[in-house]
């Protein structure tokens, strides 16, 4: 069976208890929580049966999680509550999309915090299970910014932020082609091997292609048919 978020973050704790999980900034200053902090801060906050705490919505999700209760995600017909193992089972099929980070590497996926959205609900779900680093941009406006900033592996976004990201992968290939003297693009930033379009709109031919040539894999996941959600 499929280890749930929880789960896995709790294994990730034990076992790397300092390694980075979760990105996240207030005003102008990021501040990074390691698995080790984010498990203390969960186990704290069920064994006291609060509900709040510094990343309070992210905790209150998993704390939900660890109580056994389900999260609600918008569903075609309304709200569509899903269980641990529903979480495990869209984190499962996010998998199989990606293809698998070079040996000793660490996913860095940048996404948004809208939970209640199917697609990055599967995108978390699937970053806690993995052990990815998850950078967490809630302003869609800022969110090439941020990947930019951060060189992602993975870029979760609409058709928009994609098309506006492809704009500076080519800015930054300008910077450095006479430098490089390649004669075919690498990877976007250096490291970006995957861009997930979470809709309403899937990425226009042209873009597409733009990915695809430099090594990129492309997935619109309201396609994909995400388990559980």
């Amino acid at each position: 069976m499929s280890r749930t978020p929880v789960q896995a973050l709790l294994d990730f704790a034990a076992r790397s208890p300092e390694e980075p999980w979760l990105f996240r900034h207030e005003g102008w200053r990021w501040h990074w929580i390691s698995f080790g902090a984010a498990a203390h801060a969960l186990e704290t906050v069920v064994s006291s049966g609060g509900r709040e705490a510094g990343f309070a919505l992210i905790l209150d999700d998993l704390t939900r999680q660890a109580a056994g209760e389900p999260v609600v995600v918008r569903g075609r017909e309304g709200g569509l509550e899903l269980t641990g193992e529903d979480l495990a089972a869209a984190a499962q099929s996010i998998t199989s999309l990606i293809p698998a980070a070079p040996p000793g590497r660490r996913e860095i996926l940048v996404l948004g915090t809208d939970l209640a959205d199917p697609a990055q609900r599967a995108l978390f779900s699937w970053g806690t299970v993995a052990g990815a680093a998850l950078v967490l941009e809630p302003d869609p406006a800022n969110r090439v910014g941020t990947a930019v900033w951060s060189r992602p592996t993975l870029f979760a976004g609409s058709a928009n932020e994609a098309a506006r990201l492809r704009i500076a992968a080519q800015r930054h290939e300008g910077r450095f082609l006479r430098r490089l003297l390649r004669t075919s693009p690498g990877l976007p930033f250096g490291r970006l091997r995957t861009v997930l379009v979470t809709g309403p709109d899937p990425l226009p031919p042209e873009d597409e292609a733009f990915w695809r040539d430099r090594g990129a894999a492309v997935w619109f996941l309201p396609q994909c048919g995400i388990a559980g959600i």
